[in-house]
């Protein structure tokens, strides 16, 4: 659960709170399947008038193929017959449900008079990129990094399930060194649960924003420690500092490195790599020429 504050600490209070997006009259898409979590929606939309499109795996859509960086799937009709096939770059095992859904809205939104082609979809779904999320740095001549802002136990688990796939595995024992930081208030001891049968080393650091308390690099080792984790852990408050750490054991190890807990932190190490100041100017996440490992200041 996550924003608990603010939306409710159950989930169909959440899922409540998510509901009142829905407008009268207007189509709704959803791939929730968890009963607990879909019956408010499905309230909501009835007392909305709102026409419902439910995307679920094998009823609406059939996965084609699937992989680290490339997964593809077939549109079902409602007599299950096969329609166009798409395909998704976007890496992860959650990537072809979400890409699915977005595919489930452009043709709610057809069948009010839009006019989006398929050609549009695939192009649209080949272009697609998101920035921070299971994304892998341009490193030239160290160990791999890959950076990710799972912020819950949920998101936590689908990128650790995925880790063997996104970034291989030279040997059975050479799991990747993960640098974690988090916000206070998150469930840290639950994340790491996910994370840490995946990982063989940890460096805890800080997220930092304004506005909002970071767990300390020591409570997320001890977190670690307490949940039974026998691999090698460091603290450093300095997000880049403990890059560094991480991509020295990693080298070492001939494994890659996995920074993960925090948008916030993701954010700040991944301006290393593609600083703010070229993305504002070239208005891209992307922007070229950017600074390689090493060159911005900690």
């Amino acid at each position: 659960l996550d924003h608990t504050v603010t939306l409710g600490s159950t989930i169909p209070e959440i899922a409540w709170h998510k509901a009142g997006i829905i407008k009268h009259g207007t189509p709704v898409v959803t791939a929730v399947t968890d009963p607990i979590a879909s019956q408010p929606i499905l309230d909501e939309a009835t007392v909305r008038e709102a026409p419902v499109l439910r995307v679920n795996a094998d009823e609406t859509y059939l996965v084609t193929s699937r992989g680290p960086f490339h997964s593809s799937w077939r549109e079902l009709d409602a007599r299950g017959q096969r329609g166009p096939e798409f395909a998704t770059a976007l890496p992860g095992e959650v990537q072809v449900t979400n890409a699915a859904t977005a595919v489930a809205a452009v043709r709610a939104l057809s069948e009010q008079g839009w006019q989006i082609g398929d050609e549009a979809i695939w192009n649209g779904l080949a272009k697609a990129r998101l920035p921070g999320r299971v994304e892998r740095m341009p490193v030239i001549g160290t160990a791999p990094v890959l950076i990710d802002g799972a912020h819950n136990p949920q998101k936590m688990c689908a990128v650790a399930a995925d880790l063997d796939r996104l970034l291989g595995r030279p040997s059975p024992t050479a799991r990747p060194i993960a640098v974690v930081g988090s916000i206070r208030g998150k469930d840290t001891s639950a994340m790491l649960r996910c994370l840490t049968p995946h990982v063989s080393a940890i460096v805890g650091t800080r997220a930092e924003v304004d506005g909002k308390e970071s767990t300390s690099p020591e409570e997320i080792v001890d977190a670690a420690r307490a949940i039974g984790f026998s691999g090698r852990l460091a603290a450093t408050p300095r997000p880049l500092a403990a890059v560094d750490l991480a991509t020295e054991w990693a080298t070492s190890a001939q494994t890659a490195v996995v920074v993960t807990g925090s948008l916030f932190l993701v954010g700040e190490v991944r301006d290393r790599w593609y600083a703010l100041r070229e993305i504002v100017t070239q208005r891209t996440s992307w922007p070229v020429h950017s600074q390689l490992s090493g060159d911005n200041s900690e």
